[in-house]
């Protein structure tokens, strides 16, 4: 990983948009057995709120690449690892079939997407322990002000390396401007994004997560190498859903964004591993 003052993690700068899964599952038996329909396409994969309150910090470093098999490991080789002492576990692939399953899948860059929103110290401290874990992308809350952003990048930049990189959200996709209102930040949703990126940047924080309508209006002022992340992107003709500020993998590339993150149009897709390969050829057109 690059460890030097701001960038992108190692890998990740790119004249190409890189593509992350969310890994929206309810235990990480589920989350694996997705990574495993994906067939290793998968470089990133985002682990949410949901994942980690099921399975604990543990289940970053059983998806993290930290994990995978030791050099000289053959690709076809079964890797059986203890989930607990004296225990390895077999998950049913499909009837009359099995496949062994290791405590850690090591097949993907994680994006922690905790978006940590507390006290200064606490979140520092959180950082600290993100980055044990092998996470390489750790989201903050924007909205947790000045010296919140600015604990989370220190923290971030005193961890050995490979550091992790901190990602403040500037405001969730599902929000409208009648939503601000009600929680007194009037505004509009690109104005009160643009200007907690700016805080993100003065802080010190290595980029933000923004809905792809105000990314490209963040990339315009940011400095170079400052990573923008965008949530809330489905293809063509798929249902927005929760979603309110929404793009196309195509229009949030041309926004600016240098990851875009996608959960349902491929995690529910009857064919995971096609969704995505059909959304990074849209991005490499």
């Amino acid at each position: 990983m690059n460890d030097g003052e701001g960038g992108p993690p190692a890998g990740a700068a790119r004249a190409k948009t890189g593509v992350i899964v969310a890994l929206d599952a309810p235990n990480a038996d589920e989350a694996e057995e997705l990574v495993f329909k994906l067939g290793g396409e998968a470089e990133w994969v985002k682990i949410g709120l949901e994942l980690f309150c099921a399975e604990g910090p543990q289940v970053v470093r059983r998806f993290a690449a930290g994990g995978g098999p030791q050099p000289g490991a053959t690709a076809d080789a079964a890797r059986v690892t203890p989930e607990r002492a004296g225990t390895a576990r077999v998950m049913p692939e499909r009837a009359g079939t099995a496949r062994v399953m290791p405590e850690r899948a090591g097949t993907a860059r994680v994006m922690l997407d905790l978006k940590l929103h507390d006290i200064p110290n606490t979140v520092a401290r959180a950082i600290q322990r993100a980055s044990h874990l092998g996470a390489e992308l750790v989201t903050v809350h924007a909205a947790g002000g000045k010296a919140m952003l600015e604990a989370a990048a220190e923290a971030a930049k005193a961890c050995p390396p490979p550091r992790p990189r901190v990602l403040a959200v500037t405001l969730l996709t599902s929000m409208t401007e009648d939503d601000l209102s009600d929680i007194g930040c009037p505004g509009r949703p690109a104005e009160v994004a643009l200007q907690r990126a700016r805080l993100a940047e003065a802080a010190g924080c290595d980029g933000v997560v923004t809905s792809p309508h105000e990314a490209s209006a963040i990339r315009e002022q940011a400095r170079e190498g400052f990573i923008i992340v965008t949530p809330g992107v489905r293809p063509a003709g798929t249902a927005a859903q929760d979603q309110r500020r929404v793009s196309t993998p195509r229009g949030a590339k041309d926004a600016g964004a240098d990851f875009i993150v996608v959960g349902r149009p491929i995690t529910r897709a009857e064919d995971p591993r096609a969704a995505l390969r059909a959304i990074a050829a849209e991005l490499e057109d």
